[in-house]
């Protein structure tokens, strides 16, 4: 895979068929990558990536550690993750119970699933929502925020006006909550 440097950062180039620029840090790796349309030159690439460098390199002093990460073995980390979902499975019935009639949905199923980028997310065409197996490791409020958050999305769709004064009336201290999962790292 053909990389380009740019002051010190390492940066994966993919050439795909897509119509923009797309730059993402994976924050369990601590990599950069940039998806590319097929024809774009690669002067246009560069001059892109030296014009978002303050903000590669402000997410990516977020993402690594300080010291490295600790290396889990693939067994040991089934352990944990059947641990984390079995703790899960023990509070979501209750909460999901709570939430749907507080909002006034019907949810025609949920599912535990372990997630790199989300916390959770919302079909709503199939009334079901997943929840990230990460949330085990955060607090009750934060596990709540998610199911609002995903609930509210069967009253409105996007993250507008009307979605957020959904959850303003459900959970008036959801933003809180956002903001204690956006410090955080996903590494599903």
């Amino acid at each position: 895979m053909p990389h380009i440097t740019i002051d010190d950062v390492v940066i994966e180039l993919t050439r795909k068929k897509v119509k923009y620029l797309r730059v993402a840090i994976n924050p369990s790796l601590g990599n950069v990558r940039v998806s590319a349309p097929m024809r774009m030159k690669e002067d246009f690439i560069q001059a892109f990536l030296v014009s978002r460098m303050p903000w590669i390199k402000k997410h990516l002093a977020k993402y690594m550690p300080i010291t490295p990460r600790e290396i889990i073995p693939p067994e040991q980390q089934r352990v944990i993750d059947k641990a984390h979902r079995h703790q899960l499975q023990k509070v979501l019935p209750e909460l999901i119970h709570k939430w749907t009639t507080i909002i006034g949905v019907e949810l025609s199923e949920y599912k535990i699933k372990k997630m790199k980028t989300r916390w959770g997310t919302c079909n709503t065409r199939a009334r079901r929502i997943w929840i990230n197996l990460e949330l085990a490791k955060k607090s009750l409020n934060c596990l709540e925020y998610i199911i609002v958050h995903e609930l509210v999305h069967l009253l409105e769709r996007s993250h507008n006006r009307r979605f957020k004064l959904f959850m303003d009336q459900f959970m008036p201290e959801w933003r809180v909550y956002r903001e204690e999962l956006k410090r955080s790292v996903l590494t599903g």
